[in-house]
């Protein structure tokens, strides 16, 4: 956590309380809510899985769709210690001990001997797939197909956004951008789904929405063609700190996330002790590591766990859309 880009920050000490009070006193309305939200989630991965398993592969080959699963490694056979993640998944998986942890994913044999797994959990049945990738699919297929009419406006700020009051119906009727005015009637709907910026947006609404960005830490890179395949990571491979995603040719590295508000640039320190980490576990792509920059991204944190989705009770034609924040940048 950032203390100066966090209590000095009003957003944060609101949201902040929020979540502080839906982890000590939970109701069984939110347990509730997170039941349904995962039976959601679920659903909607199930959806996904479908379209970049149709056709003939194009979609998944694109996306970088990895059938493998999920090796989790623990360095203790304590069930409750922090790097024992299968409490808190739903997938079903099994363990595997001593020599069979580098016949399924060879490339651990590199990591440093003090972070050499007691066992893993192999989520079997897990998969994984660039959103990036998949939302450029989506955006240049609606692009290049008329018949669609979809119009993207991109580089485009909302700097403000204007209402009007019907006998009594509130509802938004312009959204004034750094690109001119976007008019609306009282019909059009608009849809908030701007991820750990959508508070940015309500704001000018003087709504408060409970999220707070949480800064991710990501280094990608182009898998070696001078490397082995058994010495690269096959498959989503990771501990309580480091989390590496193999996506078809690419590698992606990712960490824990940090509390430092909206700014997109790494925090010097942090990225340091973030690289060091990476490097202990794979220290045989130490060149590719060193050659690449860090991306940031920011996950849009609920306040309690439980993703934003529906209407905005104060206008006719306002909805928001934003995921609980933990699961992705």
């Amino acid at each position: 956590i950032s203390l100066l880009e966090t209590f000095t920050d009003p957003h944060f000490i609101r949201w902040l309380t929020g979540f502080t009070y839906s982890c000590l006193f939970g109701s069984n309305s939110q347990s509730s809510r997170q039941s349904e939200m995962l039976k959601f989630t679920v659903a909607s991965i199930d959806e996904l899985k479908a379209v970049l398993e149709s056709g003939n592969g194009k979609i998944a080959d694109e996306c970088g769709y990895n059938k493998r699963g999920v090796v989790k490694m623990l360095y203790s056979e304590d069930n409750q210690t922090p790097d024992n993640h299968s409490k808190n998944t739903f997938e079903p998986s099994k363990r595997i001990y001593g020599d069979s942890i580098f016949t399924l994913e060879p490339s651990l044999r590199h990591v440093d001997d003090s972070l050499v797994p007691v066992a893993v959990n192999y989520e079997y049945e897990a998969v994984s797939a660039d959103p990036e990738r998949f939302t450029s699919m989506i955006v240049n297929k609606c692009l290049k197909d008329p018949d669609l009419n979809v119009q993207f406006l991109f580089n485009t700020k909302v700097e403000g956004i204007d209402t009007i009051n019907k006998q009594g119906t509130k509802s938004l009727s312009e959204i004034r951008t750094n690109k001119g005015v976007i008019r609306l009637d009282s019909s059009t709907q608009v849809v908030v789904a701007a991820g750990s910026w959508t508070p940015k947006i309500l704001a000018h609404l003087s709504l408060y929405c409970p999220i707070y960005p949480l800064k991710g830490y990501c280094v990608p890179f182009s898998a070696p063609e001078d490397i082995l395949e058994t010495d690269l990571p096959t498959r989503i491979v990771c501990d309580s700190l480091v989390f590496t995603t193999r996506l078809g040719n690419e590698i992606r590295v990712t960490s824990v996330g940090e509390f430092s508000g909206w700014k997109t640039v790494p925090n010097q320190d942090v990225d340091a002790r973030f690289r060091s980490a990476i490097m202990s576990r794979m220290p045989q792509l130490r060149r590719e590591i060193e050659s690449n920059s860090t991306r940031i991204g920011l996950r849009p944190f609920v306040a309690d766990g439980v993703a934003l989705i529906g209407r905005v009770e104060e206008y006719s034609n306002l909805l928001v859309n934003s995921p609980p924040g933990f699961n992705g940048w």
